[in-house]
């Protein structure tokens, strides 16, 4: 079942100033945690969700040490699928996708080696 996120709205003229005016004085209890939470929100929207047929997908390319090559743009998301520590990432981008088009397109690679 999926889990909903309780909606948090997030001023951030209200953190802009809250964060100028800790640069004069230390803030108070109520600023504190209006960054705090901020802070707390980003972290979570941020941090990769529960494992995923994706992320088996690219833990696996890690493991094995292989280039994950796909058609999906979900791969392109950096924030959600980092390619720091992987042998990489190839996003085709196909239209249509049939099968002969794809095959081309990795020939297409295979020549570039």
């Amino acid at each position: 079942m999926k889990r909903s996120r309780q909606r948090v709205d997030i001023d951030l003229e209200e953190l802009r100033r809250v964060l100028d005016q800790a640069r004069q004085q230390p803030i108070g209890e109520a600023d504190y945690l209006k960054m705090k939470v901020a802070l707390d929100v980003l972290a979570e929207r941020l941090t990769p969700k529960r494992t995923t047929e994706k992320t088996r997908t690219v833990a696996f390319a890690i493991e094995s040490g292989r280039i994950l090559l796909t058609l999906d743009a979900d791969f392109g998301n950096i924030l959600r699928f980092p390619t720091a520590g992987t042998p990489g990432v190839i996003r085709l981008k196909i239209h249509p996708p049939t099968e002969e088009a794809i095959r081309e397109q990795i020939q297409a690679l295979r020549d570039l080696a």
